[in-house]
């Protein structure tokens, strides 16, 4: 057994070069080289959940546009919003 790291063959194309970046720092062969568990999750589980974070913040600030922007428009215009029945 070699031991050689494929990341180019499935399912790798579809991983991010963030988390390919993560694989190949746990799996150094040298222990002295290798990303310990307190870097990984400090570095990169941090970055991922303040991309998550932003995406979530971001979807919250639209929903709350849209519902601002309905009930100020509705009475404005006098119609009902597909929202009135339930959704789109």
């Amino acid at each position: 057994m070699e031991g050689k790291l494929d990341l180019q063959s499935a399912p790798w194309p579809s991983i991010s070069a963030a988390a390919k970046d993560l694989i190949r720092k746990m799996l150094t062969r040298d222990p002295k080289k290798r990303i310990t568990a307190a870097e990984a999750l400090g570095k990169y589980v941090t970055a991922a959940f303040y991309v998550l974070a932003t995406h979530i913040l971001m979807v919250f600030e639209v929903s709350i546009r849209f519902k601002l922007n309905k009930k100020v428009l509705t009475p404005l215009i006098g119609t009902r919003t597909p929202l009135d029945e339930g959704g789109w």
